[in-house]
């Protein structure tokens, strides 16, 4: 995978793990009608599920020399030498391919090149967690980079998994393509980049353990505070998380009220907006919550330069902390 697409997913973790304390859920069919909902402490054995929706997407356009729009289509590794080679299709043809093993000092792994011998095109990129594949261009691919012509549409599209760091090794998949939209006067070009990832996913989490002022939940190594381990479904631990985790960098915003379809039936809610500084980079929440301050979802959201929109949606789904008046 390519380094700079790699830098940006692991931004990813930074509003993922943030504040929230996002977790991901099993669905469940038995939504509650009417009333509203109240909370209790969090104990040994409590259940918390939640539905999470995570989207990274970015779309730029960058003057770039016209050799240079299709680099990132190409292998360019000073000094690499192959390791082996290896047959792969595309498109209804068979090209022969040398593999490539690079260290990535950013992942601490090792990324594996599929290039075709005769081009230097990349036809798939693999690592331990995640991949690229050339899912269409309307490059000749048995040309290399000086011989291609590139004009106005000349475009090349990557299918990408990649996994989400700080979220349990899920995995986002979607498209990153680069397509040139106009050619300049002198040798230069404007290359359009999008890239639109998503995941989907939900997951039970049991607390397992309190030791002191330390909750920890099942197959999770992180120690949280008891703030921490209810800020998933009680908005004042969620906003006591904050303050203790980032002090005066949490702003508190708008406060409005809403009514929202949430699991228990349709509610009316508070909408909290919070913008907090995490590491040199602005990430604003909205949250929502009841009467009785249960949240009911999440909202955040952070623009990285040089990437993109990073934005989240938690949805509680059940809690055995949370129960129906």
């Amino acid at each position: 995978m390519d380094k700079k697409v790699i830098i940006a997913i692991a931004a990813v973790a930074i509003i993922v793990v943030a504040g929230v304390c996002i977790y991901f859920a099993f669905m469940k069919d038995d939504k509650k009608l009417g009333g509203t909902e109240v909370y209790s402490d969090i104990k040994v054995g409590d259940v918390i599920d939640l539905k999470v929706d995570v989207a990274m997407t970015s779309d730029t356009t960058a003057v770039v020399d016209v050799s240079e729009a299709l680099e990132n289509m190409y292998f360019a590794v000073v000094g690499a030498q192959p390791v082996g080679t290896k047959d792969v299709a595309f498109d209804g043809k068979t090209y022969s391919c040398d593999i490539y093993e690079i260290s990535n000092e950013e992942t601490d792994d090792t990324i594996t090149y599929y290039v075709i011998r005769t081009s230097g095109v990349i036809l798939e990129m693999e690592q331990e967690n995640g991949y690229q594949k050339l899912k269409s261009t309307n490059c000749d691919l048995e040309k290399t980079i000086e011989e291609q012509q590139v004009v106005v549409g000349t475009t090349f599209t990557y299918h990408m998994l990649a996994a989400i760091p700080g979220a349990s090794a899920k995995m986002a998949s979607g498209e990153l393509t680069c397509t040139v939209t106009e050619l300049g006067s002198e040798d230069d070009c404007k290359l359009r980049t999008v890239m639109d990832l998503k995941q989907n996913s939900r997951e039970s989490r049991q607390l397992e353990s309190i030791t002191g002022d330390v909750y920890k939940f099942k197959d999770d190594v992180t120690e949280y505070t008891k703030d921490g381990a209810m800020s998933i479904y009680a908005y004042p631990s969620l906003e006591n998380y904050l303050k203790d985790q980032f002090g005066d960098s949490v702003v508190m915003g708008a406060k409005t009220t809403q009514k929202i379809d949430t699991a228990y039936g349709e509610r009316e809610v508070t909408v909290q907006s919070i913008s907090v500084n995490v590491f040199g980079f602005s990430t604003d929440y909205k949250c929502y919550y009841g009467s009785k301050d249960v949240m009911y979802k999440v909202e955040g959201s952070a623009l990285f330069e040089g990437f993109g929109l990073i934005t989240t949606t938690s949805e509680l789904l059940d809690c055995d902390a949370v129960k129906s008046l």
